[in-house]
């Protein structure tokens, strides 16, 4: 299966982070890289998933305990409180390996080992809600597309990639992957830069890769890697 995701470079290429460690782009050739900083308040042991906004001075980091907290990459010092999901909610969140952020920085989903996925305002820090597991199968990759309201998500488990409405929390599709095997699964996919394609990663002997066409929601291309 998909590794977590504890590495994550900054979009302007000055920054990674690795668990809660931040380096930076250094040297005369900018071709060196120098610790920089730590997470502050996040034991390495306790981070499962770290991603940058895309502004590259935020680094949003899930944790084992059920908090996202949001650092800051130039000091690493913590931005407010972190995250987590009302007690109210009947299941505890403790979040697995995939996050990622919204193009326009203000909205950020984790998935949890419910199989869900949280969804967070990191704009105006506040939980938003939490999307239902289409499958019950476990999440290995989140996208959000490019208007910033749609998110893919991808199990292994998963014949079929969810996409949902954030506004709404409702499934708007499935992407339809017609395969009859048991040891194959769509365990990634992403998003285009104008929306109207999908790429999907299939699991399995063959290694499936295919393009959907998202405004007539069919398959336009289809190729295999095996091994």
């Amino acid at each position: 299966s998909k590794s977590k995701q504890l590495c994550a470079f900054s979009p302007n290429g000055q920054y990674f982070v690795c668990a809660n460690d931040v380096y930076h782009r250094t040297g005369t050739d900018n071709l060196q890289w120098k610790w920089h900083c730590k997470l502050k308040n996040t034991p390495v042991k306790r981070v499962l998933a770290v991603e940058f906004t895309p502004d590259s001075k935020t680094i949003v980091s899930a944790r084992l305990s059920g908090e996202i907290g949001l650092f800051r990459a130039v000091d690493g010092q913590q931005i407010g409180e972190p995250f987590r999901r009302p007690e109210n909610d009947g299941k505890p969140s403790f979040h697995s390996e995939s996050i990622t952020v919204s193009p326009n920085g203000q909205l950020a989903a984790c998935s949890t080992i419910n199989n869900d996925i949280d969804v967070l305002d990191i704009e105006n820090r506040r939980y938003l809600l939490t999307l239902p597991s289409h499958d019950g199968g476990r999440i290995l990759d989140l996208h959000f597309a490019p208007d910033n309201r749609t998110l893919i998500s991808a199990g292994a488990n998963s014949m079929e990639p969810s996409v949902w409405d954030i506004h709404t929390g409702k499934l708007v599709r499935t992407i339809p992957v017609h395969v009859n095997s048991e040891n194959r699964s769509i365990d990634t996919a992403a998003f285009s830069p104008d929306g109207r394609w999908l790429v999907t990663g299939m699991n399995g002997p063959d290694g499936t890769i295919r393009i959907w066409d998202l405004k007539h929601n069919r398959g336009v291309w289809t190729r295999s890697q095996p091994g």
